[in-house]
């Protein structure tokens, strides 16, 4: 979205790469779907306790406790996610906008002079 240049604290929006990062942003919302599914289906499977002489056996009790933990953590994730997603297409708009507003300025400014010559 920004980089850096040699000028500290210029920032130079590409906007052609807005929207890549903004599908970007949503691919990894999806992994965090996908990892969060991945550790309640795998991970804190009961199955593998699932005998009678485990003697983990009463570890098994305690993966649906752990996924539920899990699951709790995505929703947190989720939150700060849309957040931080929304909070950068509010900032995108403004400098947009903002860009927009000096583009018009410069504009007007150069038909100013235009016509004064």
């Amino acid at each position: 979205m920004g980089q850096a240049t040699e000028a500290a604290g210029e920032v130079v929006v590409r906007w052609g790469n807005l929207k890549k990062y903004f599908e970007d942003l949503e691919t990894v919302a999806g992994q965090a779907a996908d990892i969060e599914k991945y550790a309640k289906e795998e991970v804190f499977n009961r199955s593998g306790f699932a005998y009678r002489l485990c003697v983990l056996q009463p570890l098994a009790d305690m993966m649906d406790t752990c996924g539920e933990v899990f699951g709790d953590l995505r929703s947190t994730f989720d939150e700060s996610w849309e957040d931080l997603i929304a909070s950068l297409a509010l900032t995108a708009e403004e400098i947009q906008e903002a860009d927009g507003i000096q583009g018009q300025a410069y504009l007007k400014a150069f038909i100013d002079l235009a016509g004064d010559s």
